[in-house]
């Protein structure tokens, strides 16, 4: 079981106000799936960076968390595609945009240029507010949002594969103004 499961528990999330995930889940648990739900209802805030959100697959509850889905596997019904798996590269320039200058989570931050791995086919929710966008045709267009779930407010930030990113000043405040 990944270790990023033992954090749903009650007693766990009562210490903290806000997670951040980066990790891929692969599997878990109702149990599990319960007390994440659990923990949002509480109204505890999430950060989810980079490949986070290609966790839990086979739970779609999850895509409603965050605010979108990033698909391994492409989705085939009645024995055609109807939407393809990820597409992804490494060490990419993407213009960064910020959609929404005045939100708490990219204030003070202005447009830049990240090198990191682009995500192309992600698939946002319905329910999200851009923050952060790009012009690179090999990615998607939205890269950061925010998302409400339960009474939690959510983060997606697709960045944070490579040392590059991390160096970053943007980066690290846009990481930390969403832990706040």
């Amino acid at each position: 079981m990944p270790p990023c499961q033992y954090v749903f528990n009650n007693e766990f999330t009562e210490t903290y106000d806000a997670f951040v995930f980066w990790d891929i889940g692969r599997k878990i648990t109702e149990e599990h799936k319960q007390d994440f739900i659990n923990m949002l209802k509480k109204g505890k805030g999430c950060v989810f960076l980079h490949h986070s959100i290609m966790s839990y697959q086979d739970w779609d509850e999850y895509a409603k968390i965050v605010g979108g889905r990033y698909l391994h596997d492409p989705v085939i019904e009645n024995g055609k595609e109807i939407h393809p798996a990820l597409i992804w590269e490494l060490d990419q320039s993407l213009n960064m945009k910020i959609e929404d200058k005045n939100h708490p989570v990219t204030q003070g931050i202005e447009d830049f240029i990240a090198h990191d791995e682009t995500y192309k086919k992600l698939i946002p929710g319905n329910s999200i507010h851009l923050l952060m966008s790009t012009d690179n045709p090999k990615n998607s267009k939205p890269v950061s949002w925010t998302n409400h779930y339960g009474n939690s407010r959510i983060v997606y930030i697709q960045l944070g594969h490579g040392s590059d990113i991390f160096q970053g000043r943007s980066y690290k405040k846009l990481v930390e103004q969403s832990i706040h």
